[in-house]
């Protein structure tokens, strides 16, 4: 869970950079997140310059001074937000334990979508009318325009122990799905389902936790339970990172300079693709990664 906060710690520091000043990772702004310290999940800036952070205890804002709480009112609604991302001018959509949540923050209110959706998401993926939901039940197709939700069925023709999907990207109308037992791929024209066993993992879990497509070097960054893989979209073939072996990667991007920040169990690795820095802890430096 640290490890995620260390990623909003990176994109705190994103927001501060002048443009065109170099990123060297060595000065980070440590943010306290509530009363209990909760594992920021994930952040989002609006439309106002306002940051949001999804933490397991609810949503948070951040002003550039102050956090504050913005949690669900109806009680009955889970507060553990996993995963979301700006909607449009006036809206966040977010993934929680109860299911997909649309939080106004113009007017300070979660909308009621009308819908029940599928609990336990773990990720999303907003492209165009449509909203790829992935869930601990598996992988579900949503369009805004009619409302109308269906359960994408990728695992009819194999025997698995789980049907989670846990991450998602996307690449000329293909999508990449991180499951239980690997990196799976639907095309969304033929809707042809397509496993890759991860290689080279010592342990039996094949967990992949988090996906990143790389459109500057164009491969697809494959975040899993104690490996890094760069796998090649054209060819099927993994690639296993030394740098982080025995390193579970949780939460990956790109920064403005195209460098690879990867938020792991073990901290915060940059990479240019070729080279991996270590982000650590300096106690001469106040202002470096907190540990």
């Amino acid at each position: 869970m640290k490890c995620r906060l260390f990623m909003f710690l990176v994109m705190v520091l994103k927001i501060w950079i002048v443009s065109g000043q170099s990123i060297d990772y060595r000065n980070f702004l440590n943010i306290r997140i509530g009363n209990r310290f909760p594992a920021a999940e994930c952040i989002m800036q609006d439309s106002l310059g306002m940051i949001w952070i999804g933490t397991y205890e609810g949503l948070f804002c951040y002003d550039g001074y102050s956090t504050y709480s913005h949690l669900f009112k109806d009680g009955k609604t889970g507060n553990y937000i996993s995963c979301g991302q700006v909607l449009d001018s006036r809206r966040l959509i977010l993934g929680a334990d109860s299911g997909i949540q649309f939080y106004n923050y113009l007017t300070d209110t979660y909308e009621n979508p009308g819908i029940t959706f599928p609990p336990n998401i773990k990720a999303f993926l907003v492209q165009g009318d449509s909203l790829w939901i992935c869930s601990l039940s598996g992988l579900y197709h949503y369009s805004f325009s009619t409302k109308k939700i269906e359960s994408i069925d990728l695992f009819k023709d194999c025997h698995v122990r789980y049907r989670v999907v846990y991450s998602i990207a996307e690449n000329n109308g293909v999508l990449y799905l991180g499951t239980y037992d690997g990196l799976c791929t639907y095309n969304q024209k033929t809707e042809k389902v397509q496993f890759f066993g991860l290689p080279d993992n010592k342990g039996s879990n094949k967990l992949v936790n988090f996906l990143l497509f790389d459109k500057i070097r164009k491969v697809l960054w494959v975040g899993a339970e104690s490996a890094l893989y760069q796998f090649n979209v054209h060819n099927g073939q993994f690639i296993a990172i030394e740098d982080l072996s025995n390193i579970s990667v949780r939460s990956m991007t790109l920064d403005d300079e195209n460098n690879i920040v990867i938020g792991t169990d073990k901290g915060l690795f940059i990479s240019d693709g070729y080279h991996f820095h270590h982000a650590i802890h300096d106690v001469r430096n106040s202002f470096s990664l907190a540990s």
